[in-house]
């Protein structure tokens, strides 16, 4: 499927005027370890810019080094959520090595979105 808008943050904000929308999540995911913290710091400076209009999830990547060190940092940041994406991440919601990132998440009540696709 063909997207409408260009995915840039100028494009949803027209859409957000046009369809009188005041506040969106942006929920980004790293299909790959390296790019959890670039990732995180992109959807920080989004926020800030367009704060209170945009809001960001950060992510993590099941199979990176210390993911609760990112998750804590999510939280400094500002940042609203953690967004998985299991398909493009390559592993399953139930497995049991992602049990201390979810505890992690409890602990700092952080919000998670899992998506299929």
């Amino acid at each position: 499927m063909d997207s409408v808008y260009p995915c840039t943050i100028g494009s949803l904000l027209d859409v957000m005027e046009k369809t009188l929308v005041d506040v969106s999540i942006v929920q980004i995911y790293a299909n790959s370890p390296k790019k959890v913290r670039i990732l995180n710091d992109w959807g920080v400076e989004v926020a800030k810019r367009k704060r209170p209009r945009i809001y960001c999830f950060g992510t993590i990547h099941p199979d990176m080094d210390k993911p609760s060190d990112e998750l804590e940092r999510i939280v400094q940041m500002g940042l609203k959520g953690v967004k998985f994406q299991p398909t493009a991440q390559c592993f399953r919601p139930n497995e049991p090595r992602l049990f201390k990132i979810y505890e992690k998440m409890v602990e700092l009540k952080l919000p998670a979105l899992l998506c299929r696709r």
